[in-house]
């Protein structure tokens, strides 16, 4: 082991991928389509006189290739020839259903996880069988051809018991549907029957998989609107996760209604759809969370109750974002962060009248525009801490780094003393020679008692002996 070896410790294995070479890029190439985001990025590295900036190819080894996602060399980039600014495979944040799928089964091995009781009543709709092929009935015997229309109720028979049961109970839930893939609020429908339900998959059959729920009637409001909040989330190599702590807040363009829910600028507040409205107004659509606080104290709440619940969502927004990449962090068929890699997400929640996060999705590439001309500084000061943190590895992002542990403090540190006794750094050349041999001899040996024994937890036996140690590591360490 050396230092061109980067170690990505898990909650089994510590797993080691090979980097090319450890040299510091200072050659960055930016092929960005947006000109708002190109001229953002470009701004950032212009105060950075160690860079030489690229608009083009042909890039050299070692540099950063900073780019939309279709644009990277990733042949080069999965060589390690070069840094990239995105993962490769990355649908477990990207697509809906996989964002739900993976947030409830990471809730499901952890009953003390926030996802828990953050996660709205959901079910996946997976109608690829329905509008492609033989469908299959129960039973291996036969299997029939049957018309689209019934292929495509029974494919909806688990989403069709959920809205006539509430129905029954209730008789007035609302629902809400939404494609996997597709962004800027494309083909959303909030509805009440399964009628409305099943035409709306039928008129968009380009649309195979989808993702149902039931719709939050009571959010918090703003000046009267419905909102969501949009925080931007750095992942760096395999993996290190910073928040960025000026959250947007997007607000709808026409006052909240729950028994308008057909009116989309009044209940979907996605920015590219709201803009549509020919009334839009991005002075009253787009804030930050700190906005809010005026806003509910102007409308008679508390100020201890405010300041209370605004520190109770901002804690929320950190937890649930550790848990959300926790969650895919290791299901390497859906995300596969590299240690030369890193991307900027855009984390989208809701907010209820008693200050809790409901996650929404995870938006790769996140489009910056939405932040727009009055809040521009937001994105200038994101592009610097980002420059900072990811590509010169250096300086500190505002937020909270490491989140994707979800760990306490001495767990985290755990890891970092992995890190430095496998690393040439170590004054102890013995030590890091036993904490490899214990690590090859689990390979070879693969049972509970030498997976027991995993690189991170020997190093924190063999340097740090117990918890109250930890500042004397700590300050070894630094």
């Amino acid at each position: 082991l050396d230092a061109r070896l980067q170690i990505r410790a898990t909650r089994r294995f510590s797993v080691l991928a090979k980097r090319q070479n450890s040299v510091a890029t200072d050659t960055v190439c930016v092929e960005i389509q947006c000109e708002y985001s190109r001229k953002k990025l470009l701004k950032a590295f212009s105060k950075r006189p160690s860079w030489t900036i690229l608009l083009s190819g042909p890039i050299p080894n070692d540099a950063l290739h900073w780019a939309d996602y279709e644009l990277l060399e990733w042949p080069r980039i999965l060589r390690g020839e070069l840094r990239g600014s995105a993962f490769c495979v990355r649908k477990g944040l990207s697509r809906k259903a996989q964002f739900y799928l993976h947030a409830r089964k990471f809730g499901a091995k952890r009953p003390t996880a926030l996802l828990n009781s953050r996660l709205p009543q959901t079910i996946i709709l997976d109608l690829w069988e329905a509008f492609e092929g033989d469908f299959h009935l129960m039973g291996q015997a036969f299997s029939v051809r049957l018309p689209l229309k019934q292929r495509l109720d029974f494919a909806l028979s688990e989403a069709r018991e959920a809205i006539v049961g509430a129905e029954e109970k209730q008789g007035d839930a609302l629902w809400i549907v939404k494609p996997s893939v597709t962004n800027k609020g494309a083909e959303i429908l909030i509805f009440k029957t399964y009628e409305e339900l099943f035409e709306h998959v039928h008129e968009w059959q380009d649309q195979r998989e989808w993702v149902l729920q039931r719709y939050i009637k009571d959010p918090l409001l703003f000046q009267g609107r419905k909102f969501h909040l949009r925080a931007y989330v750095l992942a760096k190599g395999s993996l290190e996760v910073f928040f960025f702590n000026r959250v947007l807040l997007l607000a709808a363009a026409v006052d909240y209604d729950v028994e308008q829910y057909k009116n989309d600028f009044a209940h979907i507040t996605n920015t590219a759809l709201q803009e549509e409205d020919t009334n839009f107004d991005e002075r009253k659509c787009v804030f930050l969370l700190e906005h809010i606080r005026d806003d509910l104290l102007s409308r008679g709440r508390a100020v201890e109750e405010v300041d209370q619940g605004l520190t109770k969502l901002r804690g929320e927004l950190y937890q649930l974002t550790a848990e959300i990449f926790s969650a895919v962090n290791g299901e390497v068929s859906v995300f596969n962060p590299l240690p030369h890699c890193f991307e900027l997400y855009g984390l989208d929640f809701l907010v209820t009248e008693s200050f809790e996060a409901i996650p929404l999705e995870a938006n790769p590439g996140p489009d910056f525009r939405a932040t727009g001309a009055l809040l521009s500084e937001v994105i200038d000061e994101l592009f610097a801490n980002v420059v900072d943190v990811a590509a010169e590895n250096s300086g500190n992002m505002s937020g909270v780094s490491d989140l994707s542990t979800g760990t306490s403090p001495h767990d985290a540190l755990q890891s970092l003393a992995a890190r430095f006794v496998l690393s040439p750094a170590c004054p102890c050349p013995q030590l890091r020679s036993y904490v490899q041999n214990r690590w090859k001899r689990s390979l070879r040996n693969p049972s509970p008692a030498s997976s027991a024994c995993r690189t991170h937890a020997l190093a924190v036996k063999l340097v740090c002996a117990s918890p109250e140690r930890a500042s004397h590591l700590r300050e070894r360490l630094t």
